[in-house]
């Protein structure tokens, strides 16, 4: 079977790789690896990380690198996201991971005979699972047979071994809802599809969610060595956004393309890390999801036609002289923020196309009761008001013009 499986092969054969162990290491701390891997020489990571220990067991160079370009290539379902990573990025990060994993202690097979992998892959079912295997569907009853009769009842449960794989309890959960819920397969929610999303794409990996802080503040320092050849450096907060609000921040379309990897331009580029793609998980329905978390419907950015006079308020009231000073850790275009020493905010420029506008009047009035941790100030009272004279400081009002001017920037 290993033999005949060696025949099969797609693609065309790509050349070795030349990379750098070291900027891929500092590409495996920034991209924060280590939030859903191991380092490649740990065989047993903690809190169900995926180990990468036996990688030179499993991969040719060429063959990690083409994965780590393309993860869900040659299987859709992967959970390995895909980073967009340049062809250097690869390299690099490949290089890294098989020059730390442990070297492959190379094992004498007896030789197999290619010839009869297809008889016994069939024989096997393997083409069940597998695409492009041998696979006779007549074999196997119809699911309509197989839920009449008990689950734990069955051999591939009781086999010796429980070639399944099942944990324990398994069966009895399986008869559970094969008996009473299997129509619960058939239904489904954008609430429940969004909820399973965020665990099964380990969300809270790096992002904070309500109460539950990202996995990532007790792991990177694992892999932090693997930047300390880099000179220190005052450096933009490295904060990644938390995910309590999102759903309802985000108009749809701006979180599908963030959940695909493919915002454009980056909303916070000054990060190291970046977002990956889920190409392969529906981030359309996801980001919709989301959205029904928060009771909303999707959503799209929307014309706003306003008048100049508070267009031109609201740029006033956004800038440092007479205004907020939000032009301190906000660019416009192409101005760049004025002071963003320590913290940076996204360009305005993408407010109108990302932000829902019920939002930006929540968040503009009190920022953090929505996100604990920010540097953004409050510039509204209780009552309303601001220390700015315009519209007798009426909050509402100003906040009002300053939506008016971001949503006149194309």
């Amino acid at each position: 079977l290993a033999a005949y499986l060696m025949t099969l092969k797609t693609g065309v054969k790509t050349p070795g790789i030349e990379g750098s162990p070291q900027e891929g290491g500092l590409a495996f701390h920034n991209l924060a690896c280590v939030t859903c891997h191991g380092l490649p020489d740990d065989t047993a990571p903690s809190d169900n990380r995926v180990p990468l220990s036996h990688l030179t067991e499993k991969y040719q160079p060429s063959a990690l690198r083409d994965f780590l370009l393309n993860p869900g290539q040659l299987s859709p379902h992967t959970r390995m996201p895909d980073f967009r990573l340049s062809e250097a990025e690869a390299n690099n990060l490949t290089s890294y991971l098989l020059a730390q994993a442990p070297a492959n202690e190379e094992e004498t097979f007896p030789q197999g005979d290619p010839a009869n992998g297809p008889e016994l892959s069939q024989k096997m079912q393997c083409g069940a699972c597998h695409a492009g295997l041998p696979y006779d569907s007549s074999v196997l009853p119809p699911f309509e047979t197989i839920v009449k009769k008990p689950w734990m009842d069955a051999p591939c449960y009781q086999a010796e071994g429980h070639h399944l794989n099942l944990p324990e309890g398994a069966g009895e959960a399986l008869e559970s809802l094969r008996n009473e819920h299997l129509d619960s397969l058939q239904k489904d929610t954008p609430v429940s599809l969004a909820t399973r999303q965020l665990k099964n794409l380990r969300c809270a990996a790096c992002h904070t969610r309500d109460d539950e802080p990202a996995l990532l503040a007790s792991l990177h320092s694992q892999s932090s060595h693997l930047a300390a050849h880099l000179e220190s450096s005052e450096k933009v907060d490295q904060t990644f956004p938390r995910l309590t609000h999102v759903g309802e921040m985000l108009h749809s379309d701006a979180l599908t393309g963030l959940l695909a990897g493919e915002a454009e331009p980056r909303p916070r580029p000054w990060l190291d890390a970046r977002m990956p793609g889920f190409d392969n998980y529906s981030p359309k329905l996801f980001a919709e999801g989301l959205a029904a978390q928060h009771g909303l419907a999707p959503s799209v950015a929307e014309e706003n036609e306003a008048a100049i006079d508070s267009i031109a308020l609201g740029e006033k009231l956004i800038g440092s002289q007479e205004g907020f000073g939000c032009t301190a850790c906000h660019g416009v275009g192409n101005q760049e923020p004025g002071a963003a020493f320590e913290v940076m905010g996204p360009n305005f420029d993408l407010s109108r196309h990302r932000l829902r506008k019920s939002f930006f009047y929540r968040w503009m009035h009190d920022p953090t009761r929505l996100t604990p941790n920010t540097k953004m100030p409050r510039y509204a009272d209780e009552k309303g008001q601001t220390p700015l004279p315009d519209f007798d400081n009426d909050s509402r009002k100003q906040f009002e013009a300053i939506w008016d001017f971001l949503s006149s920037r194309e």
